[in-house]
């Protein structure tokens, strides 16, 4: 009964323990060493049960034990970073600090200074974790082999540039070796030098393994035709940093439109009301996205009206492309929405798509629950193939109260399963699938990313 207590509930009961019993305790929980009497702090295969376990016991561990040789090297196997509970002789011993920092390269910081410059110590620490080069000696920070191996890790920040040599940083050739390097050297190119910045061959190098190195480059090789299409072939969304003169170029704007017509809003001068471009944008894999104001005169024209486009609307904010719902439209003799004798009809709104089409689609029914954002964005997905002959991969929806020219509120994933009386003037009803706004009811479709689209299969066989 005694040890069906918890012992990090009270301490105390630790009196009573005899060794066998805590021997046995620590197997299942080692950080109960923290709370041990002295004597089974100081008890070898005690505190080599628990340091096996979950290194960092070693905290706890008697100053006797904290300079055992084998005791120290178990914890550290198990948890790098525990070097720092050992004694100062064993941070300075070679053997150690490299099986601790194998494991977690930041156990480097609590080697000796001696073992931060020794290169083969270093080298190991980089190669498990390229921050470990923070904690390394200055001789070791000028090494050229030490640097690529750090840069050479997945997922690096620029950051790392902080902890190398000036010396280097200014040698031109290793710099360029350096963005070189797979899988993400161009990392480093924004905490590099504005004379690297400008260096065309190193910039070009640096969007090759990271395509948002292009965004740090030199503004006035925002404006070079040869990087930036190198740029936006890995990346088209790297045209948001291009020069104006740079996006009213047709050559670059057709690589980027190829790729995400969702960017056509990026097009520059003439190319705003390039037809061509629309439709090339329109027939991409992401579809067409356009923002307010000369998107709509565009949606009317003839041309316009004869691309078989997705229903994809004008952008409303953070780059949602969007379906536009407009006010509801209640029954004749309900127009408040709040009688008794209509309940059941239903209450339309118009869809509005880039495509120029306008439908209406019942969106609640008077008297009804509230319907959800899920509900109507799959009621408009269902319809929708009666209006565009393109396959539908996915709606954006956001409303507008004063028509399609005007500025839309765009719905965010956390509201994807508000009623829908929390975005248009529908009175709220009590009812099974609406008892309360703070509880939402089960998604029947996923909830959408960031911007707020949905995917949702439907019985015609479309998207």
């Amino acid at each position: 009964p005694l040890l069906s207590l918890s012992v990090k509930q009270d301490p105390t009961l630790m009196a009573f323990v005899t060794r066998e019993e805590f021997l046995a305790k620590v197997k299942g929980f080692p950080m109960a060493l923290q709370y041990a009497k002295k004597e089974f702090k100081a008890d070898r295969e005690i505190v080599l049960t628990a340091a096996a376990l979950h290194g960092p016991v070693l905290q706890f561990a008697s100053p006797e034990l904290r300079s055992d040789e084998e005791v120290v090297r178990v914890a550290v196997k198990q948890y790098g970073t525990a070097l720092r509970f050992a004694s100062r002789d064993l941070q300075a011993n070679r053997s150690i600090v490299m099986d601790a920092v194998s494991g977690d390269g930041k156990a480097l910081k609590h080697a000796s200074d001696e073992l931060r410059s020794d290169k083969a110590v270093v080298m190991k620490a980089v190669l498990s974790d390229w921050r470990a080069l923070e904690f390394a000696g200055p001789a070791c920070k000028a090494d050229k082999e030490i640097i690529k191996a750090a840069v050479g890790h997945k997922d690096i920040t620029g950051s790392i540039i902080e902890h190398v040599s000036e010396s280097l940083l200014g040698d031109r050739r290793f710099v360029l070796e350096l963005v070189q390097l797979p899988p993400e050297g161009g990392a480093i190119l924004n905490y590099l030098n504005d004379k690297m910045k400008a260096d065309k061959e190193i910039v070009m190098a640096a969007v090759r393994t990271y395509p948002h190195a292009f965004s740090c480059a030199s503004k006035k090789l925002h404006s070079d035709e040869e990087i930036l299409l190198a740029a936006i072939k890995e990346m088209p969304e790297n045209i948001k940093f291009a020069s104006d003169e740079a996006r009213s170029k047709r050559n670059i704007m057709i690589q980027v439109l190829k790729q995400d017509g969702h960017l056509f809003g990026w097009a520059s001068g003439a190319l705003e009301d390039d037809k061509d471009l629309l439709l090339l944008g329109a027939r991409s894999e992401k579809g067409l996205c356009l923002p307010h104001g000369p998107a709509w005169d565009l949606a009317d024209s003839d041309e316009f009206q004869d691309m078989k486009m997705g229903p994809l609307a004008v952008q409303g904010e953070d780059d949602a492309p969007t379906v536009v719902v407009g006010e509801p439209k209640f029954p004749t003799k309900n127009t408040d929405g709040n009688g008794t004798d209509e309940v059941g009809k239903p209450i339309v709104c118009n869809i509005s798509l880039l495509s120029g089409a306008v439908f209406e689609c019942c969106v609640a029914e008077v008297g009804r629950p509230t319907p959800t954002l899920n509900d109507l964005a799959k009621k408009v997905i269902e319809e929708l193939p009666k209006h565009t002959e393109a396959p539908v991969k996915r709606v954006f929806i956001s409303f507008s109260k004063s028509g399609g020219g005007a500025k839309p509120v765009v719905a965010t994933p956390w509201q994807w399963q508000s009623p829908l009386s929390d975005f248009l003037p529908i009175p709220f009803v009590e009812g099974p699938n609406n008892k309360a706004k703070t509880k939402a009811p089960e998604p029947d479709i996923a909830d959408p990313p960031a911007a707020g689209p949905v995917d949702v299969e439907v019985k015609t066989g479309k998207k």
